[in-house]
């Protein structure tokens, strides 16, 4: 049997009252097991999510090359990819796709810089 050490003075700094009991114990098998199904868990979660994000993107664009065809001039569409954006920025920020709404923010953010400097 493996021998656990009293807790020292200098261990106790960051820890709860809990931890001082735990420190030395190592997790059990199914501690372990849960452990990797939260994750697998956790990942299938956001895999969904960013899924979904995918399918509102795909989406917005089939519905935009339709509306894109109808409109006669070019201020109607330009309007529409505008507010695209910023609807799909809270969308992606929701689902989990941090990486898109920081690209889309940017988009966003270099169109407004461009029509404040065309004035």
């Amino acid at each position: 049997m493996q021998e656990r050490r009293r807790p020292l003075i200098h261990d106790m700094d960051n820890t709860s009252d809990f931890d001082i009991f735990f420190k030395n114990v190592d997790p059990s098998k199914e501690e372990v097991l849960i452990e990797e199904l939260q994750e697998q868990l956790t990942s299938e979660r956001d895999a969904r999510r960013e899924d979904r994000f995918f399918f509102i993107v795909i989406t917005v664009i089939l519905f935009d090359i339709v509306f894109f065809t109808v409109i006669p001039n070019s201020a109607g569409p330009i309007a529409l990819f505008l507010v695209q954006i910023i609807v799909l920025i809270p969308i992606a920020k929701k689902m989990g796709v941090e990486e898109i709404a920081i690209m889309l923010n940017s988009v966003l953010e270099r169109v407004a810089y461009k029509a404040s400097n065309d004035d």
